[in-house]
């Protein structure tokens, strides 16, 4: 092109676009996903006239790894608004990748905001992340483009084969294909888990005099948002000030918004309200991660009679009580759904939900499902396919409920992420692919591809039926801010052991966020490590699910 990327003429078809030739070859070495950044200043961007040098004629591939380092990411400006990202995927050797399967992820930064996209993957070994007006058309944006993983096949994750716990490798970040195929010589799947130096999109030349862009709707709920950071240091946003005290201080809090739409402001006294309309109760069934949600709601409602209640299944009487928490899908563990849906369990299930008259029902289940089992045990054979036969299961379940009680009101909680980039305290390798020795496995958690299977599968199967789908969870920790996950998996205030009854920190604290008794908190404590991101995922249930709480 001859002139900026502003002054063309508009065309919805194929956009003037900017070519960002300093990415299109190594800038400098790539860093793993969770290092710090080595203090070298971002590349500044605005648009101009750059003539892009053709690619060189070294071929293609299908079956091949991408490299971080070789991959072209393009910058296109968009005449309504914001921009796009472009990756194209290329091998080490500088073939260019003509198939997807690749994660990439791209994270986003402003003065004020911080979100992360998966890059949509086009099939032909091409990619495209969005960089919304709201952010772009006021501010600079800071983008890092990131590889996650990388697929020598498309369709790995649909594969009868994934790897079992026992053929882990604790030194790599490879892993094999089991049983041995036709790339028996090489990995069909990596981690690659690194970072290409940031560089910064500016804004327009001539800004708009407001600091965000006018707002024309409400937010509906379920959709893509960022994180905007209050303060450096105030009053806890949303839920953390019923939880914690309207007076409590945390450092660098956060709250959740939209793109496109207002932030919504929710009266958290008005939540134990908001259960009681119709003498409703909540049933909460799920595994330790949506057990940190269901200790939220606990702390919340702290002060009504049988505040929270747990329930060990079927096989015991539904308790009394407002809120009732079932952890099911995670015990016994690694199997998720077939605790419920398989065998003499399904028909228990049916009855006991068949008998829970005005009830809001939350279903979870996910991680469990597709994680790896441990060594010696039976290898799961095709995860995905088994999930989706699993949820139609469900779905037979839920239906037939729903036939002889229409007062059970049924919400399925999407899966949540687990966050590569959280874990920059461990080495590079296994460790930090959620794979490390000693450490619970988060792998193939951390596959934000394998995360979208599963939430895919559960919206197509449960949506026709009139489940209402929580979307937010999902969105929400895909683009948490950095330090938010106390472990690889869970990111509420208790962490890890808050579904066992034993003397473990997280067990505690658990057993007191049941009371709604309340526990000291450190006087350095920051949003994140409070649990900042499970309350806000917890405001948007009874938000944008529960439709209560706005002002």
């Amino acid at each position: 092109g001859t002139g900026t990327a502003w002054d063309q003429p508009a065309d919805t078809h194929c956009p003037r676009w900017l070519s960002l030739p300093t990415l299109m070859t190594a800038s400098g070495p790539a860093t793993h996903v969770g290092q710090r950044s080595t203090g070298r200043r971002p590349q500044r961007v605005r648009p101009q006239s750059v003539p892009l040098p053709p690619p060189s004629p070294v071929g293609s591939c299908q079956v091949c790894a991408s490299s971080l380092d070789e991959s072209r990411v393009e910058v296109r400006y968009l005449h309504s608004g914001g921009a796009s990202l472009h990756i194209q995927s290329v091998a080490d050797d500088g073939r260019l990748k003509t198939v997807g399967g690749d994660s990439w992820i791209v994270r986003f930064e402003t003065n004020t905001s911080t979100w992360r996209q998966l890059a949509r993957d086009l099939g032909d070994g091409s990619y495209v992340a969005d960089v919304p007006g709201d952010e772009l058309d006021v501010r600079d944006v800071q983008t890092h483009v990131q590889l996650w993983f990388t697929s020598l096949v498309p369709d790995y994750l649909e594969s009868k084969w994934w790897i079992n716990a026992s053929d882990t490798p604790t030194s790599r970040r490879s892993f094999p294909s089991l049983p041995a195929q036709t790339l028996s010589s090489a990995d069909q799947l990596q981690c690659r888990a690194a970072s290409r130096p940031p560089i910064t999109i500016a804004a327009r030349a001539q800004p708009p005099a407001h600091e965000h862009p006018p707002i024309s709707r409400a937010c509906t709920g379920g959709e893509d948002g960022r994180w905007l950071r209050v303060s450096e240091t105030g009053t806890p946003p949303s839920g953390m000030q019923a939880v914690f005290g309207h007076h409590s201080q945390f450092r660098s809090p956060h709250i959740w918004v939209p793109f496109g739409c207002a932030s919504t402001r929710r009266q958290h006294h008005h939540i134990g309200r908001c259960l009681a309309k119709g003498n409703r109760r909540l049933i909460i069934v799920g595994d330790s991660i949506s057990n940190g949600f269901a200790l939220d709601i606990c702390a919340r409602v702290a002060g009504r009679s049988a505040n929270c209640s747990e329930w060990g299944g079927p096989a015991k009487p539904l308790p009394s009580g407002g809120v009732i928490i079932s952890n099911a899908m995670g015990n016994p563990p690694r199997i998720g759904l077939g605790n419920v849906v398989v065998g003499k369990a399904a028909g228990d299930w049916e009855r006991a939900l068949a008998l829970a008259n005005d009830s809001i029902v939350v279903l979870q289940s996910g991680a469990h499902d597709i994680s790896l089992p441990p060594p010696g045990h039976e290898k799961k054979v095709s995860p995905l396919s088994a999930y989706r036969h699993h949820i139609r299961l469900l779905a037979h379940i839920i239906a037939r409920v729903q036939a002889v009680n229409p007062t059970v009101q049924f919400v399925w909680r999407q899966t949540t992420h687990l966050l590569l980039e959280d874990a920059k305290s461990l080495k590079a390798g296994a460790s930090l692919c959620g794979l490390a020795a000693g450490r619970a496995r988060a792998f193939p958690g951390t596959n934000p591809l394998a995360i979208r299977a599963l939430n895919e599968a559960a919206r197509s199967a449960l949506a026709p039926l009139g489940v209402i789908i929580w979307e937010e969870p999902a969105l929400l920790t895909l683009s948490a801010p950095l330090g938010a996950f106390r472990d690889p998996q869970h990111h509420d205030v208790c962490g890890a052991g808050s579904d066992r009854h034993d003397r473990s920190r997280g067990s505690r604290c658990a057993a007191a966020r049941r009371k709604g008794e309340g526990f000291a908190h450190p006087v350095d404590a920051t949003w994140a490590r409070m649990g900042g991101l499970s309350e806000a995922i917890t405001d948007t249930f009874f938000d944008s699910v529960m439709g209560c709480g706005r002002t």
